[in-house]
């Protein structure tokens, strides 16, 4: 063959795996239009529905390397969460962040700009990237570095882009504590690739800031369920704020999540689990400030449980959520501050309709996800209250997508939260680094166009 990869077209739809970067450099060069995946583990891209002339290019047969210098880890390929964590566990490092989904691959989430577990005590995977190799769609060679400022970067030397970058920083400037916001932030060099999807270049190096492993310990504190009253949960919450330098995750377990665990798994019964995982050497000022000052939450039902079980329990729920239902439609919104109650208020106006549900994940962070797990005959019903929830959380300043990326599924929803400067910043990058409009058209860059 003339080029290192083979071909496999399925469903009209044509799979290169790409075995080494010369064949990379060669494939864009000579490609019309493409997206480019890592493992297919994404949550945003229907893979198995796309029918169109668009062909994929993966990039899992690519050479894989980690190394470790000082307190920074440079991956290269197609490594996974679980595979860079268990790489640093040897060098008695650890990772400030990750995705829960810890077989997603690294560099494919730092496109999506993913986030997960710590986050609530360390920021998010974007503020640990310290710099970023990657390709474009002409085959050429792209670096970038975090601590280049983008008003300084040569891509906006011009009167004409800087005025540009600024209009479009100062309409990010409400979502700036937020994870993530509907379009991407652009404030230094690196975040010209994260958040953007492969739609201007392909990542394949990345340096990620890295930490001394530390000791944590994991506590559950039992509340009433949150259908019924959030009393204890919205002061968990608030007072929690002013704890993120001692506790890493503050995450929510709803009694319908854990519902899904087996026998031998089983926490608590018909109650909602709030889980911290709080460094150790800080547990007894936790304490004292923190968790003994809760009115709204008996020390009785607060306990300790293993970081090795919590991880068990955590990841078992979506794996057996996988196993047994068949759709499964959730929220990826975060409110802030008091705005946190109208969300949790309009969940439980969900809780109402009849309709399957549960609630976990990033509590602290004003960001946990809803599912609702709806049989065939009720789905429309579902499309039209998560259309409901998205025009409210527009009007709310909220993000509508904090944390797994907008891929194709979420373009219906996400077009309200645009205006003419996300365009006119869209069309400018893509005139940039990909002027024919080669790297995933349908991502959410080309909706003003479809």
């Amino acid at each position: 063959m003339l080029y290192k990869y083979n071909m496999i077209k399925k469903n009209e739809v044509t799979t290169h795996y790409i075995k080494d970067l010369d064949a990379l450099r060669s494939y864009l060069q000579r490609c019309q239009t493409t997206v480019v995946t890592a493992s297919k583990s994404s949550v945003v891209l229907p893979f198995d529905k796309i029918e169109s002339e668009i062909d994929f290019v993966s990039l899992t047969q690519l050479p894989c390397s980690m190394s470790l210098d000082g307190d920074s880890v440079k991956v290269s390929g197609p490594v996974t969460w679980l595979e860079l964590r268990e790489f640093l566990q040897t060098k008695d490092k650890q990772l400030m962040t990750y995705p829960t989904e810890t077989s997603a691959q690294v560099l494919a989430s730092v496109a999506t700009a993913a986030t997960g577990e710590h986050a609530f005590g360390h920021g998010t995977l974007r503020d640990q990237v310290r710099s970023l190799y990657c390709m474009n769609a002409a085959g050429e060679d792209l670096f970038f570095n975090a601590d280049i400022p983008l008003c300084r970067s040569d891509l906006f030397k011009s009167d004409r882009a800087q005025k540009l970058l600024s209009t479009y920083q100062q309409s990010f400037a409400s979502y700036t504590n937020f994870k993530n916001g509907p379009f991407p932030r652009l404030d230094n060099d690196t975040d010209l690739m994260i958040g953007f999807e492969g739609q201007l270049g392909v990542i394949l190096e990345a340096v990620i800031k890295v930490i001394p492993i530390q000791k944590t310990t994991t506590l559950f504190i039992k509340l009433p369920r949150w259908e019924e009253t959030i009393g204890a949960h919205l002061e968990i919450y608030h007072s929690i704020q002013n704890f993120r330098k001692y506790i890493f995750s503050c995450e929510l377990l709803d009694a319908n999540a854990l519902s899904f665990l087996p026998a031998e798994l089983q926490i608590s019964k018909d109650s909602d689990l709030i889980v911290l995982e709080i460094r150790s050497d800080d547990l007894e000022l936790v304490y004292d400030k923190f968790l003994s000052k809760l009115k709204h939450v008996s020390l009785e039902d607060i306990f300790e449980i293993s970081r090795a079980k919590f991880h068990q329990v955590r990841h078992t729920i979506p794996q057996k959520i996988g196993e047994t239902v068949k759709v499964k439609k959730g929220t990826d919104t975060q409110l802030l501050g008091d705005d946190f109650e109208k969300l949790l208020r309009l969940y439980q106006s969900w809780s109402k309709l009849g309709i399957k549900y549960m609630l976990f994940g990033h509590f602290g962070d004003g960001h946990p996800h809803f599912n609702f797990l709806p049989k065939a005959d009720e789905q429309e019903r579902v499309e039209q209250e998560l259309l409901k929830l998205y025009a409210k959380v527009l009007q709310w300043q909220g993000s509508p997508f904090a944390e797994h990326g907008i891929g194709m599924v979420k373009r219906p929803y996400i077009k309200p939260f645009y205006t003419q400067v996300q365009y006119d910043m869209f069309e400018y990058l893509k005139d940039h680094f990909d002027p024919q409009r080669k790297l995933f058209p349908l991502g959410f860059m080309g909706i003003k166009n479809s």
